[in-house]
């Protein structure tokens, strides 16, 4: 009973899930996925009007037209535009639950319907990857509601033996029911311990363990990199004069601006107190517009005082060698511009760039 309630109480980020599927080379390739899955449930759509599977009337080909056109436009906004919001998201679940049940409903056959339910399993496999205990556990109900109408219909309307639509009730209840939940419940631990084992709890960013087991397998195959470490300048101050929890309120809006002007793919990091890492293979020119841009932000997240960054910036080529080789060193260039940016006064950014002199701005 204990394990039951831990998994229903596990919290699920759907932005931070989002963004590790943006920043992984394969999971990146998900939003494409989904967009093709949507129009794989179009096809199906389309063969089940061209074919005598749907029960009489004009009512059920109308259901599955209107949703084998709907297809064609979901599909593209997933392949074409960026990740949907939660709300957005919650969205899409709501219409291919009613899509797929919709279409179910209308096929003639109960027994072939319930073969073709196995679709549910699709958006199954969506929410275990993305959204929390509660809206999975929705799904499941519909899930079974759905296989129960289908389960009922057969024994009403068919000469089919109970005993062979039972049996496929059975593999439809396996198939909907139970590999999606074990699977869920392996996610959602998993990611708890990922989270403790690679991000830091106050801010959420990825601490130096994270930040070294992201690199590589976010950036293949890379010709370029950029690599930016930020401290806030005299933050003892704000602890001192303000309590660690105001502090702990200032880095937490420092990692949300971090954030902002960094999005996915590139890597963030806490990797000290008031020191954060930025990885990315933005170009030079971006990243430093970027990095100037949390430079004049930085100052908004401590609302009771001026808290201004020192920012260090080394970007160079790099050729056929694992980032992770060079982590260090691109570290250690990094921390040494953001030096010269304190000893400079801070409040700047320096740019230390192998192909060119080193750049200052404040």
């Amino acid at each position: 009973m204990n394990a039951l309630r831990e998994w229903w109480s596990q919290p699920t980020d759907y932005t931070w899930n989002v963004a590790y599927a943006q920043s992984h080379p394969i999971l990146r390739r998900t939003k494409v996925a989904i967009g093709v899955c949507c129009w794989a449930y179009g096809l199906v759509c389309v063969l089940a009007l061209i074919t005598p599977v749907l029960s009489p009337g004009w009512l059920p080909p109308a259901v599955v037209g209107v949703f084998a056109l709907s297809t064609v436009v979901v599909g593209f906004r997933w392949v074409c535009r960026p990740w949907p919001t939660y709300r957005g998201s919650l969205m899409f679940i709501a219409y291919a639950e009613v899509g797929v049940t919709s279409v179910l409903i209308a096929l003639e056959d109960p027994q072939v319907a319930m073969l073709c339910a196995a679709l549910l399993g699709v958006v199954g496999n969506y929410l275990a990857g993305f959204h929390n205990t509660t809206v999975f556990v929705a799904h499941q109900v519909w899930a079974l509601a759905t296989c129960g109408v289908l389960y009922a219909q057969s024994l009403l309307y068919t000469d089919v033996p109970a005993g062979q639509s039972t049996a496929y009730l059975i593999v439809l209840v396996m198939v909907l029911v139970t590999s999606p939940v074990l699977t869920q419940a392996y996610l959602t631990f998993l990611r708890r311990d990922a989270v403790v084992a690679h991000f830091d709890p106050l801010t959420g960013l990825r601490n130096r363990r994270g930040l070294e087991s992201a690199v590589d397998s976010l950036f293949d195959d890379v010709s370029t990199i950029a690599v930016l470490v930020a401290d806030l300048d005299n933050f003892k101050s704000v602890n001192d004069n303000f309590g660690h929890s105001f502090g702990d309120d200032v880095l937490r809006g420092t990692a949300e601006t971090l954030n902002r002007f960094f999005p996915a793919p590139a890597i963030t990091a806490r990797t000290g107190g008031e020191e954060f890492v930025v990885v990315t293979t933005d170009s030079l020119d971006k990243a430093s517009i970027a990095a100037e841009q949390l430079r004049q932000q930085i100052p908004e997240c401590n609302t009771a005082g001026h808290t201004t960054t020192s920012i260090g910036i080394h970007y160079r080529s790099v050729v056929s060698q694992p980032i992770s080789a060079l982590l260090g060193e691109l570290l250690d260039s990094a921390d040494a511009a953001m030096y010269e940016a304190k000893r400079r006064g801070g409040n700047s950014v320096v740019i230390d760039n192998t192909d060119d002199e080193v750049r200052f701005t404040s």
